[in-house]
């Protein structure tokens, strides 16, 4: 689904107007309904929603964002909304980009820093966030081999389900969907040419 999809079904389920989920949000009103249309007034071309666009959507619907953002099909930017309230760079914070983890049969990132990447200054302010570039096709069609990721490091377990950059043996890296068993974990791919591990 589209972020104008869930925003859409949301409003709908509880009786809200477009008004105030853009209180709710923060989100303006003209953004929302671009959204929810999902085309570009001028191109016609699918809207690509940021980080920061995403992440107000969640708060205004009472939603983990990492979960919200698991349920999005289609292109999300790395980049601020050109026509979400005029977005400045000032609102964002740049993180670098180390090398790559595998998607695959499992290497991990270099510590040389290939690049930046901007997200959300508010998403920033919860969490030690980096950028891993994937390598491999394991995790297809959702992540695809030289896509960037944005990975919130946390020495936690995350929820089961969730999409995870994993550490085993102290050096090789997986980008994998954890799975927990009563007797350990298990890192699952999305293409099924791959064995868990």
């Amino acid at each position: 689904m589209t972020l104008g999809e869930i925003i859409h079904q949301y409003r709908e389920k509880h009786s809200m107007s477009m008004d105030v989920f853009s209180q709710k949000s923060g989100l303006s009103k003209s953004y929302i309904s671009l959204l929810e249309k999902n085309e570009h007034p001028t191109t016609k071309a699918e809207i690509a929603p940021s980080l920061d666009s995403i992440h107000k959507a969640a708060i205004g619907m009472n939603m983990d964002f990492d979960d919200l953002l698991r349920k999005i099909e289609g292109n999300v930017s790395l980049k601020p909304d050109n026509y979400e309230n005029r977005l400045t760079s000032s609102l964002f914070v740049r993180i670098p980009v180390y090398g790559s983890v595998s998607a695959g049969t499992g290497c991990f990132a270099d510590d040389n820093i290939e690049g930046y990447v901007d997200i959300p200054e508010n998403m920033a302010k919860h969490g030690d966030y980096f950028g891993l570039r994937i390598k491999g096709d394991s995790m297809e069609p959702d992540i695809k081999d030289g896509d960037i990721v944005v990975v919130r490091r946390s020495e936690d377990i995350p929820p089961e389900g969730r999409t995870v950059i994993a550490v085993v043996n102290g050096d090789e890296g997986f980008c994998k969907r954890l799975t927990k068993y009563a007797e350990g974990f298990c890192l699952a791919s999305n293409n099924p040419n791959y064995p868990p591990i």
